[in-house]
């Protein structure tokens, strides 16, 4: 989904910083039918600076398993940089609290 202030909201996005053969996967990477997240900052989902406020951001619920979400993948021996930008709005009617979110990231080899 596309930042939208003001609607509760959790997602992430990612891209490749440096290299040539970062994939991300397509959940993740800000074009399911949109901009995506490439060329961004932490500001990717505002139209502020490094922002165009159209990247779309992503939290696959349904992904929360033993074996979780792939966000990307790379090609065996080559190196690139990513780079994961987050995005996070509440509604002016949630309600008051302290939220948080443990996220695990791991990087597997295949060989």
């Amino acid at each position: 989904a596309v930042s939208t202030p003001g609607t509760s909201q959790f997602g992430l996005c990612t891209y490749e910083a440096t290299g040539t053969n970062l994939t991300p996967n397509s959940n993740y990477d800000g074009s399911n039918a949109g901009p995506t997240c490439a060329s961004t900052t932490q500001t990717a989902g505002t139209g502020g600076t490094g922002g165009d406020g159209s990247s779309k951001f992503a939290f696959r619920t349904q992904a929360q398993s033993t074996f979780g979400d792939t966000i990307a993948s790379e090609a065996a021996g080559t190196t690139s940089q990513g780079v994961i930008a987050f995005l996070g709005n509440v509604s002016t009617s949630q309600t008051a609290g302290i939220y948080s979110s443990n996220l695990i990231f791991i990087a597997t080899g295949t060989y």
